[in-house]
Formats: C-alpha cells, sequence, structure tokens
C-alpha cells in the first residue's frame, strides 16, 4: 500500500486535502497489544482508521459503522480510495 497506492496521484489528492497521517507500527509486543485493543482483538494487516481530531474517536458512516479499512486493496487500490474520499466527503 505504502509503495504503490499511497504515491498514486488520486490517493495523494485526497490524502493531502482531508487527512493528517499517523502511524502505529506493531513491530513489538507491547504496541501489537495496543493494536489488538484498539481494533478489539483484530489484528489486520495493514488497518487504517479515520481518527476525529477533537475527540480522538473513530469517525463512524451513515449507518454507524467505525471508518476502518482493514488489509491491502492491491494492485489497483480503488477500494481504498472510495473508503477516503467517502468519509472525507462526509466531513465536509
Amino acid at each position: 500500500m505504502e509503495g504503490k497506492i499511497f504515491p498514486s496521484p488520486e490517493v495523494l489528492r485526497v490524502l493531502a486535502k482531508s487527512y493528517v497521517e499517523v502511524r502505529l507500527h506493531t513491530d513489538n509486543e507491547s504496541l501489537r497489544r495496543l493494536k489488538e485493543v484498539r481494533f478489539q482483538g483484530d489484528v489486520s494487516i495493514p488497518a487504517y482508521e479515520i481518527v476525529d481530531p477533537a475527540t480522538g474517536a473513530r469517525v463512524r458512516d451513515g449507518r454507524g459503522r467505525e471508518a476502518v479499512f482493514k488489509g491491502a486493496d492491491l494492485p489497483s487500490g480503488r477500494r481504498f480510495l472510495r473508503f477516503l474520499s467517502k468519509h472525507a466527503a462526509a466531513r465536509g
């Protein structure tokens, strides 16, 4: 994802306009445990979530589902771009 999807012009445009990147690397046991708690036992890698910067809570869509994208979206990145665009549009 980082090498192929993030650098694509469409994804870069949405990310630059609507998001601030924050990373949590889970290379050691204590961080892996934090990710398990944050993602309620699901440790899919990679996992992307959209968080409200004012509250730290996960953003929810119109159906009340949390804004979380799990797994890689290779080779095209189209599902990931839809995910980003949908939540950027919902936030204004």
